[in-house]
């Protein structure tokens, strides 16, 4: 009897667990579907990186990837690699497949605007090292991620109009909306107090 009532304890502490392991990865906004795995990714200074498409609509995606590593793209597959791959059998358009092995990082994509959340994710997955200077090695835990867009729609409002902020603070703030996969940028410049621009 008692032996019953472990097991059934812990097939219901797994799922639990499973929860609670997911939620330490801190992902904004949570994957529609994640699954971790056993072990890291170790990115370094010799991560390679690898685009696989011939659409050249994907360099700025291409360009996003280098601020993880800066070491020139190539087109094979080594040891410690991040590839981009076009998917044409993902039907959402923003939506994207992340998989992150010991040994490689895979993003399935079928649209460029995906791509970029994707990475948004990779670098929510390597936490607050990514915004380190220097850092040689940073681990990205092994998951793999399915996941798009709920909301079409994903914006942030500003009043410049009552509060002021100079432009180093702004292109700041889109690069962290863009890290959180916001994609409206409302900049109130003008209400019935006057323009802050010049017309």
């Amino acid at each position: 009897m008692k032996t019953i009532v472990k097991l059934i304890f812990v097939v219901a502490l797994c799922p639990l667990l499973a929860y609670a392991q997911n939620d330490k990865l801190a992902i904004i906004p949570k994957p529609e579907k994640l699954t971790v795995g056993i072990g890291s990714f170790n990115r370094n200074f010799s991560t390679q990186i690898i685009l696989k498409t011939g659409d050249k609509d994907f360099e700025p995606a291409l360009n996003e990837l280098k601020s993880i590593s800066a070491s020139l793209k190539t087109s094979i597959q080594t040891p410690n690699s991040v590839t981009l791959i076009q998917d044409p059998s993902i039907s959402a358009m923003e939506g994207y497949q992340l998989i992150v092995k010991p040994n490689a990082i895979t993003i399935k994509v079928a649209q460029v605007q995906a791509a970029f959340w994707a990475i948004a994710t990779l670098k929510q997955l390597m936490g607050r090292a990514f915004f380190k200077n220097g850092q040689k090695t940073i681990a990205v835990p092994c998951v793999t991620i399915t996941d798009q867009p709920k909301f079409a729609w994903r914006g942030v409002h500003l009043d410049v109009s009552r509060h002021f902020f100079d432009l180093a603070y702004l292109r700041t703030m889109i690069d962290r909306m863009a890290y959180y996969k916001f994609n409206k940028f409302h900049l109130l410049l003008t209400d019935d107090q006057g323009w802050r621009i010049e017309i």
